[in-house]
């Protein structure tokens, strides 16, 4: 990034010298908004969601790094609810749910995974449903 970053700053400094110098702060914006979303990519791949199973609850853990929110469900009142995607290249969508919340889950997995993801908690007695997509019809 930062060879990238020096390389368009030093064609920028040279414009600069020529006489067209209103090209430097655009130079720095694509520079800076470049980092920026280099530092947001590089945020999402800390992202973790931890899951543990106990005969009385189940334990999710969600956030970034060691910075994680916590959720307890009751493991005879839990289910997880998959929404089918509604185009072939979408993800499922998967909630965890008990009687009081319901928490969104592997929503960063791809589809092969969340499929895994499903068939672990199935074997571990988790229930599932399954909610077909919606169509909706614009009048």
């Amino acid at each position: 990034m930062g060879t990238l970053a020096l390389f368009c700053l030093s064609i920028a400094i040279i414009w600069a010298f020529v006489g067209a110098w209103l090209i430097l702060p655009f130079a720095g914006l694509e520079v800076g908004l470049l980092l920026f979303l280099t530092w947001l990519v590089s945020k999402s791949t800390y992202q973790r969601q931890i899951v543990l199973l106990s005969p009385q609850y189940i334990s999710l853990q969600k956030g970034y790094g060691k910075r994680l929110q916590g959720y307890l469900f009751e493991y005879s009142q839990s289910y997880l609810i998959t929404y089918e995607p509604r185009h072939p290249e979408d993800t499922l969508e998967l909630l965890l749910r008990d009687n009081c919340k319901s928490v969104p889950v592997a929503e960063f997995l791809n589809l092969e995974d969340q499929q895994l993801f499903i068939k672990l908690l199935q074997k571990e007695g988790v229930k599932l449903h399954k909610v077909k997509p919606s169509i909706a019809i614009d009048c």
